[in-house]
């Protein structure tokens, strides 16, 4: 399977938004995430950021 040439495009899209929003929005709220206040670790978009930048992301089969 041959992996599109506008993954790494939108993989880069993906770690900036992230980046801002960790940067910019997450520290602004004043509060942090849920998930991260019940299970500790990790804040939701720390998971995203590692899934982004190191997993591979595959393109979906063609139906």
């Amino acid at each position: 399977m041959a992996i599109s040439s506008f993954e790494p495009l939108a993989k880069t899209v993906a770690i900036n938004s992230i980046t801002a929003y960790q940067k910019y929005i997450s520290g602004a709220k004043g509060f942090s995430c849920p998930h991260r206040l019940l299970h500790g670790g990790d804040s939701c978009s720390d998971s995203g950021f590692y899934n982004f930048e190191f997993c591979i992301l595959y393109p979906l089969p063609e139906p």
